[in-house]
């Protein structure tokens, strides 16, 4: 990010030069001949010349000058660089032009903190600590689209608090902030069909689908979580194919924007269709596996000719459900045909684990004893989970009452492994969420192995998390409270050769 200060005083210059050590490739502008600053006829003419050329515009002095600095020159937020004024003692610090787009609120906030200040940002979504609906895709690597031009009109809609309807249909990261920050005037849904859409003005859906005829607007996020596999004959026709699979999509109620990449194998890596789909939807990435990587695939559509020739039952298929992590198949092989000589198939499958009708279990680390030293991921899934079954001779059963009402929760500690597989699977089986509560940090320590590896053959779809910051770390060694401490073995032993002295004690967790 390229980032212009200019000094409306001379006098100002200290508080630029403490903004640049944090920003480095910042250029300052000033009147005066000062030193490390680019002296300027007028700050107009600065304006002029670096105003559609920087990335952040950054003033030092009175309001009324940046102001009317920049006036001649403000087109849109999505094109505007992002405009901050600073008082000449660094005390406010104002959002001015491209507040979210352009990052100037963010911006602005950083500055404040750098100089001690106040930030000044009038924005209401920031103002009332709402989702800022133009920038959350960005935020989270989803795509964004409406069924209306306007975005404004969406905004508008929810910052005035008017009924929004939130249809998660997937669950990443993104999805478990809104649901842990959602408004009052917002209701989360995870069917469409249990939405009465009547009761709302705005429809809000994080989902790789399309839905039709809802009679609100609708505002889509599209995480990439879909994965086409390819297949086509030697040097297949191009025309009309990146349009029909598209087609193919709208008439499945897909989102192309919720691909991820393109697939296949390594025979047809030179193929021009692999390029023609890449350039037609956003230069996804191309996967590209070898007979040996898919030949194992089970697919529901094997050919014989094709694995006759690839030693593989099917292309398409094997190498979506691959690129997709072992994810189901949600539009099995398509055979193309547009014109003689084009002959082509296609498939997609979703990522393993994401779409919310399917089972998700968590393991999450109970830290070093203390209940509220476990991690802040860690309490969330908590206060989400529909079975919690927690290391009850180990884990300090004040963490299971984060659970919310009508979560099952259960101690593991009169269970053989067997019965604690079979519960959560039971779960995992309903699409619930469970959550195998653990001692200390999962990532770190191997008690949980056999378990974690029992789940994974199984194909249950598994997420570790760790106990705490400091465990994840590992920056200092702990001595953990009475009596967890008898339930652990020191890592190291007093004398040991080349152990730091504050490692040479018994009982300590590094």
């Amino acid at each position: 990010m390229s980032t212009a200060i200019i000094l409306i005083s001379g006098d100002s210059l200290p508080i630029a030069k403490k903004i640049r050590k944090d920003y480095p490739g910042v250029t300052i502008y000033s009147k005066s001949a000062l030193p490390d600053c680019q002296q300027i006829r007028s700050i107009e003419e600065c304006v002029k010349e670096v105003f559609r050329k920087v990335d952040h515009l950054l003033f030092i002095g009175a309001m009324g000058i940046c102001v009317r600095s920049i006036a001649p020159y403000i087109q849109d937020k999505y094109t505007d660089p992002a405009v901050i004024n600073i008082d000449s003692t660094g005390t406010y610090v104002i959002s001015v032009l491209s507040g979210h787009v352009g990052g100037a609120n963010e911006l602005t906030r950083r500055i404040a903190h750098i100089l001690g200040g106040e930030a000044v940002i009038t924005t209401q979504s920031d103002r009332q600590d709402l989702w800022v609906l133009d920038t959350l895709g960005k935020t989270y690597q989803w795509n964004t689209s409406t069924t209306e031009k306007n975005l404004n009109t969406y905004i508008a809609t929810f910052v005035n608090r008017k009924p929004v309807a939130l249809l998660l249909d997937i669950r990443d990261q993104g999805t478990d902030y809104l649901e842990h920050t959602c408004p009052e005037h917002v209701d989360i849904y995870y069917r469409f069909q249990a939405i009465e859409l009547s009761a709302y003005e705005l429809l809000i859906a994080v989902t790789p689908f399309l839905y039709t005829d809802v009679p609100v607007p609708v505002l889509y996020f599209h995480p990439p979580v879909l994965h086409l596999g390819a297949g086509c004959r030697k040097d297949c026709r191009l025309a009309g194919i990146a349009d029909y699979i598209a087609g193919q999509f709208r008439e499945r109620q897909l989102a192309i924007d919720a691909l991820k990449d393109i697939s296949t194998i390594d025979l047809k890596e030179k193929e021009p269709l692999l390029t023609e789909l890449q350039e037609a939807w956003g230069m996804l990435p191309i996967r590209i596996y070898s007979a040996g990587e898919l030949k194992n695939m089970s697919v529901p559509n094997p050919s014989r000719k094709v694995e006759e020739v690839t030693s593989v039952p099917g292309i398409s298929e094997a190498a979506a459900i691959k690129s997709a992590d072992g994810g189901s198949l949600i539009v099995e092989k398509q055979k193309g045909y547009i014109t003689q000589g084009n002959e082509f198939t296609f498939a997609v499958a979703v990522e393993k684990g994401v779409l919310r009708g399917e089972g998700h279990i968590e393991i999450v680390g109970a830290g070093p004893g203390d209940p509220e030293l476990v991690s802040v991921r860690g309490r969330r899934f908590l206060q989400q989970a529909d079975l919690i079954l927690y290391a009850g001779s180990l884990v300090p059963v004040e963490l299971t009452w984060y659970a919310k009402e009508g979560t099952i929760v259960r101690s593991s500690a009169s269970m053989n492994l067997e019965e604690q597989f079979e519960l959560m699977k039971e779960f995992y089986d309903k699409g619930l969420l469970v959550v195998r509560l653990h001692t200390g940090d999962p990532c770190i320590y191997g008690a949980i192995q056999e378990q974690m590896a029992f789940l994974t053959s199984t194909g249950c779809p598994i997420i570790l998390h760790p106990g705490s910051l400091r465990s994840r770390q590992r920056q200092q060694p702990y001595a953990p409270s009475l009596p967890f401490r008898k339930k652990y073995k020191p890592l190291f032993s007093p004398g040991e050769k080349g152990v730091p002295p504050c490692r040479k004690k018994k009982n300590f967790l590094c």
